[in-house]
């Protein structure tokens, strides 16, 4: 009984922090957005060699995928 009790309560712990992890991600990639749209009025060079916001979506995705690794977890 004790194992269950432990097994689900990790897995509620689990779900916990997933969340807060998604929240924490949502919030912070706005952040970066709102930066990278700031930047651009102030930096416009006509036609931009890379796209700030896409440069910051690619290295999020990298850093997710490479963070998913080093936990044993696979990327889906």
């Amino acid at each position: 009984m004790t194992d269950q009790w432990l097994a689900d309560e990790q897995e509620r712990l689990d779900g916990q922090q997933a969340q807060d992890n998604i929240k924490t991600y949502s919030r912070r990639n706005g952040q970066l957005m709102a930066l990278a749209g700031e930047w651009a009025k102030t930096h416009d060079p006509g036609e931009p060699y890379y796209d700030p916001k896409e440069e910051i979506t690619r290295s999020a995705q990298v850093g997710i995928s490479h963070a998913a690794g080093m936990s044993g977890e696979r990327p889906s």
